[in-house]
């Protein structure tokens, strides 16, 4: 029906067209001739369209496509026993048979023949660490498993595969028990105060050695603490890395080891440099100035400029 409603529509705009076109151009034609025009042209367009129309073949319509009777089809059965249960007729601490219907990221969920299935979370899958949960389970095994707790209210319960002391809980977790045995094996500084060590350089700064004394501890040795051979001024350029050193562990704090080169004599002789000044090492006229102090330490005395120096 809407195509020769179409085709009505534009046959009337048509005759209206030309009917005003003919109303503009009209001379002396007679009122009868004008009428008849208008009906010729009518007759004209409507034989002209029913033509058109006759050679317009219709469009196919597209058939719908038929919907499968069974939509999805039938799920596969759910691995385990038959789910007859309820969560209230669950005993925590009784043993069951189930298999594996989903694993996650934090463990997986077990059929044990109860209307919900059970959370085995993965700190609970063995006694050993387990990293991935997709490592130690995958979906329709079977596996024996405790009942850990059950939630009335929420209708849920958790599960452990765990066997001996540790599937009560009462164990300890693995990553506790790693940090707590990681702690332990911290290796202890294999040299006391006052021990004398032949040790590698590990590195050379300029204000010292860092020398290797064992278990991966360093000592200081510094630059105030050394013996430099004769002629040899600067340790910097003197020592490389890999140079084995003797020295004598003057003190420990903590991991802080220092080393020293000097004996017990000098190394309190030195302290008493630094503590009370030079007077107290030095002999020097009582009174003198310190420019005569820092001469008596270099070793020059009166005696070395004769006569020239008078008192």
């Amino acid at each position: 029906l809407t195509r020769p409603l179409q085709l009505i529509m534009i046959a009337s705009r048509l005759i209206q067209t030309k009917v005003t076109g003919l109303r503009a151009t009209r001379s002396a034609r007679t009122g009868v001739q004008n009428r008849m025009q208008p009906r010729q042209v009518l007759r004209q367009q409507v034989v002209t369209l029913a033509a058109a129309e006759s050679e317009v073949e219709e469009e196919p319509v597209a058939e719908a496509k038929p919907r499968r009777a069974g939509g999805r089809g039938p799920r596969k059965p759910k691995p385990g026993p038959a789910q007859t249960m309820k969560v209230d007729e669950l005993t925590v601490g009784q043993e069951y048979s189930g298999a594996v219907v989903s694993v996650t990221d934090f463990g997986a969920f077990v059929n044990v023949g109860c209307d919900v299935d059970g959370l085995l979370h993965i700190s609970q899958i063995s006694n050993d660490f387990v990293k991935n949960v997709a490592d130690a389970v995958s979906i329709g095994q079977d596996i024996s498993v405790r009942v850990l707790s059950v939630d009335m209210e929420k209708k849920k319960f958790s599960l452990t595969a765990k066997t001996g002391e540790a599937a009560s809980g009462g164990g300890e977790k693995p990553r506790q028990a790693r940090v707590r045995k990681e702690r332990k094996a911290k290796p202890q500084i294999p040299v006391s105060a006052g021990d004398s060590i032949t040790g590698k350089i590990a590195s050379v700064a300029s204000f010292g050695l860092f020398i290797e004394v064992g278990n991966g501890f360093q000592g200081m040795l510094h630059s105030s603490q050394m013996k430099l051979p004769e002629g040899v001024e600067d340790h910097f350029t003197h020592f490389k890395e890999g140079d084995e050193v003797e020295a004598r562990v003057a003190s420990i704090n903590r991991e802080k080891i220092s080393l020293t080169q000097l004996t017990e004599e000098e190394a309190r002789a030195q302290k008493e440099i630094e503590t009370k000044g030079l007077a107290t090492v030095v002999d020097v006229p009582e009174g003198s100035g310190p420019f005569a102090h820092v001469l008596a330490q270099a070793g020059v005395t009166r005696d070395m400029f004769g006569d020239s120096v008078s008192a």
